[in-house]
């Protein structure tokens, strides 16, 4: 291929698009990559190819300048078939129109699939001119792409290809699909500390035809290096030409890992395959004979390879280690519903581990903890902290609550006052637990925890583990702002030797009293765990263990409404447990009255959980709006279509575990705005500055989220890739190792 060439790849974050791309660099090929997810660094570009029109994909085509455009997006899984036909049959005709009047007329490849044909008796072939008539939405829509792909051909001049793909195996098969599904259990059973239950499969007594991901990209390539003309117009059939019995390859990969009764059969009980499609095998000699094509690798190859993917990116920490005796946790949080909700996941997976956990709490929490189920132990009980709990009951302290806590690490002004300032102000709430540190110490001293687990603001815990010789570690709620801003302030002080380190105002007092000299780690402590996801992660270089924020927002008894069929679309307008979000109505000058007017005529139920009594409408509230006290969200959004909140980091988590779109009016406090923007980039829902939140905004955001199925997939990529990250109970391995490591 001509080393002048260029190919843009659109969906090229995505299994296939992330091959074909890779294939045309390694031929030398300037490559561009499209998708909502991508990076946006010259090479890739961000857009959101379903909500994408005519002028956008004007500008795309002029502005690369492409030879060859390879359409690799599409959706297999998670929507319905109106929202696969926006991105599979409604885009794939406007980039065929695009590409048709581009001046630079590319050639566009169009990845259609087997499923866009009639389900064929066994030992048939299916050539390129078998009967298309497929049978689930998934081939119905790409159906629907091919024919205005080969239309424009026709009629407008367009040079195109199509490839109808079956079934594709080989590294990174997303596990949607059965053996991507199969290959991460078995990763799981060579990789985990304890091996999951057995995974229950539907029966597998299909024939399929498979091909490795890498010979797809080999026939893309095949397509643009092809004669002039020759590919013109034309179908291609891209596969083995082999049926194979499915329950084989699943066999075969249970069998390659050595885990035999990770994978469970159901009995069958109808017809076999999608849409009663038993058989499934392409004829392939169309791509051998015109395109000089053929596959190349064997599925044994395929699926040792898909495995070892899987089995070589696990985290070598999370992998069995020898388990010793009980370990006594000791968690400490910050005195606040909101810093307690965190912890309490890791608590139980510690707990369901055999470890003794324990949780060091001003008295005016020890009913939030016991209410989960772990032992409160109460300490501190000082008027400083009291006055701390009282912020989570009593709205009319929220005044003090502000942004001049939040973190833009991009808006320093160069001299290094502003981050200063910021330091200052976050040193203040760590003052506040240096109250409970005779407690924390003399219970430490008589407990002997081996593990000290605390909340970022709760700094006088790593000074108690430090006298008991417990390992600590920090366990994030949000953004690590306190690892960034100290950063800063090393920074500044290493430029201005001169200046006194604020942070030994802040610690001395307490390590005076027991003899200790100030270490970094007492500050950081000697290990974070941190529930973000990646992309909110700051980089900080401290040692970190990821883990997946799994929500909890307290218990209740589920609610009689909640049992009840969903009769319209539900969207929750929530405020979160902390106390930012409560001032929105007052910051943004809206009312609720003004609210529930605004959604009144939509086909909607809008679920307020805010308090009746404190928020109460001035007149009658509207029959879609149900107002309820506090629900937890673990119970209300698998319910939801949308939720409207302030961009606290719980009810974000809440949300994404759930696959629920979302409406941020981001009430900046410690990191809102980080959250928000990061949101709206992945596609997973709509942002509304404070200032600008209107009953129209509402209304508009509301119903774009309802109504534009790209949100949908959205949030379902986010919840995807919160799923990905380790759970609590994935690194109990890890936090035993780390604290045999660091424990005195």
């Amino acid at each position: 291929m001509s080393t002048e060439r260029r190919a843009l790849v659109l969906g090229g974050t995505g299994f296939l698009g992330r091959r074909i791309a890779a294939a045309f660099e390694a031929a030398g090929t300037e490559t561009v990559r499209v998708s909502r997810t991508a990076s946006g660094d010259g090479r890739c570009v961000a857009l959101d190819l379903a909500a994408a029109g005519p002028a956008a994909l004007d500008r795309l085509l002029a502005d690369t300048r492409a030879d060859v455009v390879v359409n690799a997006a599409g959706i297999a899984w998670q929507s319905d078939e109106d929202g696969m036909r926006r991105l599979n049959a409604d885009f794939a005709a406007r980039l065929a129109a695009a590409a048709a009047r581009s001046a630079h007329d590319p050639l566009l490849i169009q990845l259609g699939t087997v499923h866009e044909y009639a389900p064929a008796p066994a030992g048939t072939g299916i050539a390129e001119d078998h009967e298309t008539a497929p049978v689930t939405h998934y081939g119905r829509t790409k159906l629907l792409g091919t024919q205005a792909v080969l239309k424009a051909a026709r009629e407008d001049g367009l040079r195109a290809a199509v490839l109808r793909i079956v079934n594709v195996c080989g590294p990174g098969t997303p596990p949607a699909s059965l053996l991507g599904l199969v290959a991460a259990q078995v990763a799981r059973h060579t990789t985990d500390a304890e091996p999951p239950p057995p995974l229950e499969v539907s029966p597998l007594v299909a024939r399929r035809d498979y091909v490795d991901v890498r010979d797809v990209a080999d026939a893309v390539l095949a397509v643009a290096d092809a004669p002039d003309g020759a590919a013109d117009g034309r179908i291609f059939n891209i596969g083995r030409g082999e049926a194979v019995p499915v329950r084989d390859l699943v066999e075969r990969l249970v069998a390659f890992g050595g885990v035999p009764g990770a994978v469970r059969e159901r009995a069958a009980d109808g017809p076999a395959g999608v849409g009663g499609a038993a058989w499934q095998q392409v004829d392939i000699a169309r791509a051998h004979d015109v395109l000089g094509w053929r596959p190349r690798r064997s599925l044994e190859d395929s699926l040792r390879d898909q495995l070892a993917g899987l089995t070589a990116t696990a985290a070598p920490a999370t992998a069995s280690v020898p388990r010793g005796p009980a370990l006594r946790v000791l968690f400490v949080p910050f005195p606040g519903v909101a810093h307690v909700h965190p912890m309490v996941p890791l608590a139980w997976a510690l707990q369901g581990a055999g470890h003794q956990v324990r949780v060091a709490v001003h008295p005016g929490m020890a009913d939030t903890v016991g209410a989960a189920g772990l032992t409160a132990v109460p300490l501190g009980a000082t008027r400083q902290l009291t006055g701390v709990v009282e912020f989570a009951t009593n709205p009319d302290l929220l005044d003090v609550l502000n942004a001049r806590l939040s973190l833009d690490e991009g808006e320093d002004t160069g001299d290094g006052e502003l981050w200063a300032r910021k330091w200052v102000e976050t040193l203040g709430p760590l003052n506040v637990s240096r109250g409970a540190l005779d407690d924390l110490v003399a219970f430490c001293e008589s407990w002997r925890p081996d593990l000290v687990i605390w909340d970022p603001f709760s700094i006088a815990a790593p000074v108690a583990a430090k006298t008991s010789g417990a390992a600590h570690a920090r366990l994030l709620w949000g953004r690590d702002n306190i690892a960034w801003l100290r950063a800063k302030s090393l920074e500044r002080l290493a430029r201005r030797p001169a200046d006194t380190d604020p942070v030994t105002g802040l610690m001395a007092p307490m390590l005076d009293k027991f003899g200790h000299a100030f270490e970094e780690e007492l500050l950081l402590g000697q290990f974070t765990i941190d529930p973000m996801p990646p992309a909110l992660r700051l980089p900080l270089g401290l040692e970190t263990v990821p883990v997946r924020r799994v929500p909890y927002n307290g218990t209740a008894a589920l609610p009689d409404w909640l049992r009840e069929p969903v009769r319209a679309p539900r969207v929750c307008l929530t405020l979160g447990v902390g106390g930012r979000g409560r001032q929105l109505f007052r910051e943004s000058g809206v009312t609720l009255p003004d609210l529930f007017e605004a959604v009144a005529d939509l086909d909607i139920e809008l679920v307020a959980t805010l308090d009746a009594g404190r928020y109460a409408a001035t007149g009658p509230i509207p029959a879609n709006v149900r107002m309820t006290e506090y629900v937890p969200l673990d119970l209300l959004l698998p319910s939801c279509s949308a939720v409207v909140h302030h961009g606290g980091g719980g009810t974000f988590a809440a949300a994404v575990a759930h696959a629920v779109p979302q409406l941020v009016v981001p009430m900046e406090f410690w990191g809102e705005k980080a959250i928000a923007g990061h949101l709206a980039g992945r596609g997973a829902g709509l942002v509304v500055d404070s200032g600008e939140f209107t009953p129209r905004r509402l209304r508009e955001g509301i119903v774009r989220l309802l109504e534009e199925p790209s949100f949908l997939q959205g949030a379902a990529e986010l919840r995807d890739e919160a799923a990905a990250v380790p759970s609590p109970g994935d690194i109990v391995p890890v936090l035993e190792q780390l604290t045999a490591r660091h424990r005195k």
